[in-house]
């Protein structure tokens, strides 16, 4: 028999959701550790047994919970991914992975827990090495889009240039969620902004500068 037998279509799969986002919110506050069912149910409005009917236990709704912001990650890259300009695509991903407001900074804060977690269920390594995966390969896609129109410097290859960004967009994330005050909103806008201009074509350094660089020693 369904599960969803005696419920309106689709108010499953809707439940589900908004158990996966009390999830995030309380792994935001406690850290996975603290993020047991009887807290995660307390978020959502639930009791415990009640969360027993959607998920069979803990590792079930934290490998639902990390699927689901992979899929709203997916498609704000798709998002980003129509822009004309290969740097305002790469700019939209990185100011959607920092913590930019209050519901952008509980995501990212539980995301991190995520990847310090040495307790993840079994197979959340493997779930959370095909997200980073992805967000990489989008990156270099997008980088060598922009060298082949002439945007984006070709003195690096397009697979190191996306490693630098996604550091700069992890590292920033990791630093604002310790030092809010510090890094503001405003702030980690305009360091995104210097970082990216570094990867324009006119960035680049003519390969006649090194040689007489090298000569001159």
């Amino acid at each position: 028999m369904s599960k969803s037998v005696g419920r309106p279509l689709g108010e499953y799969d809707v439940k589900r959701k908004e158990i996966a986002t009390a999830t995030w919110a309380v792994i935001a506050q406690n850290g996975i550790k603290g993020a047991s069912m009887r807290a995660i149910a307390r978020e959502a409005g639930y009791t415990t047994g009640t969360l027993v009917h959607y998920f069979s236990n803990k590792d079930e709704l934290l490998e639902y919970a990390v699927s689901q912001g992979f899929e709203q990650l997916e498609a704000r890259i798709e998002s980003a991914m129509k822009q004309d300009n290969a740097l305002e695509s790469l700019r939209d991903i990185a100011l959607s992975t920092l913590p930019l407001d209050a519901s952008a900074r509980g995501l990212i804060s539980a995301w991190q827990s995520f990847l310090a977690a040495s307790e993840n269920p079994p197979g959340m390594a493997a779930k959370i090495r095909k997200i980073l995966g992805a967000t990489h390969k989008q990156a270099t896609k997008l980088v060598r889009r922009g060298q082949e129109l002439n945007e984006i410097r070709d003195d690096f290859t397009a697979e190191d240039l996306a490693d630098q960004v996604n550091a700069m967009n992890d590292g920033l994330a990791r630093l604002a969620s310790y030092e809010p005050k510090r890094l503001s909103a405003k702030r980690l806008v305009k360091i995104v902004d210097a970082q990216l201009e570094l990867l324009k074509k006119e960035q680049q350094v003519s390969p006649s500068v090194y040689t007489e660089a090298k000569k001159a020693r």
